[in-house]
């Protein structure tokens, strides 16, 4: 009896996904000429759960930017960063923490963020590009490994995607 219940316990712990080998990444892709910063407005009560839209105000501090990357290291020129979720995936992630249905990415020029006081970049909205997208962008910029890759600069896919400023300006 011993045995059949060893054996049903182990059976179970192995059939059972493991939840730290779950991955939902998106990728942050770099093809400007100089280095880029971020802040992926996640919601949830997580570390970054500031300015989650429709509030798209800078109130989130200087220490969360850049956090996804160890070091607080930024993107550089032909670099990417990747936000991964290992609870959820991002279906579920915009279902309970982000109601609006939209992610805000907010992406600085790492220069500006060295030269000016974070209160500066705060008041005059230094933000040079921010990401306004719905879980259906987030599938149209899907790669050829079905990982969501956005691009900074934005790309032609991304003409009709919510950001400040436009597209093309």
């Amino acid at each position: 009896m011993r045995r059949l219940i060893f054996i049903s316990f182990l059976l179970l712990f192995v059939s059972c996904e493991d939840w730290r080998h779950r991955r939902y990444p998106i990728h942050l892709v770099n093809n400007s000429e100089f280095a880029i910063s971020s802040y992926f407005a996640l919601g949830g009560g997580t570390w970054n759960s500031a300015s989650v839209f429709p509030d798209t105000t800078i109130s989130f501090e200087r220490s969360m930017v850049d956090r996804e990357r160890p070091g607080g290291r930024p993107i550089l020129p032909g670099g990417h960063t990747v936000m991964d979720l290992h609870i959820h995936s991002w279906e579920r992630w915009f279902e309970l923490w982000l109601p609006q249905d939209t992610l805000s990415i907010f992406i600085f020029n790492h220069a500006v963020l060295n030269r000016f006081p974070w209160s500066v970049i705060q008041q005059d909205y230094m933000v040079i590009k921010r990401y306004d997208l719905s879980l259906d962008d987030l599938r149209r910029l899907h790669n050829r490994f079905g990982v969501p890759e956005i691009p900074f600069p934005p790309d032609e896919r991304m003409r009709d995607m919510r950001m400040f400023p436009p597209f093309g300006e």
